[in-house]
């Protein structure tokens, strides 16, 4: 595996990062679990790799649902082949 060399950065709501880390989804209802199923699938690089930045959150809009809440430091570090050194 190459070693990663990018990163996006993303604001979640802290009811997703069970999820996004784990794949566990019992903290999310029906509608929450299909609403992170289609943000995960339109932003997910193969390979990549989460990380909550820090342990304290932030009032801010959520990239998954688009609503106002508290938001944690979601980096998403992958390689990428556009990037030569």
């Amino acid at each position: 595996m190459k070693p990663f060399n990018d990163y996006y950065e993303h604001q979640i709501c802290g009811v997703f990062l069970p999820a996004l880390i784990n794949g566990d989804y019992s903290g999310l209802n029906r509608n929450e679990a299909i609403e992170f199923d289609i943000w995960l699938e339109n932003n997910h690089v193969v390979g990549s790799v989460y990380d909550v930045e820090g342990e304290s959150s932030n009032f801010a809009v959520c990239d998954v649902c688009d609503l106002q809440g508290d938001v944690y430091l979601v980096k998403q570090h992958f390689y990428n082949d556009n990037i030569t050194a």
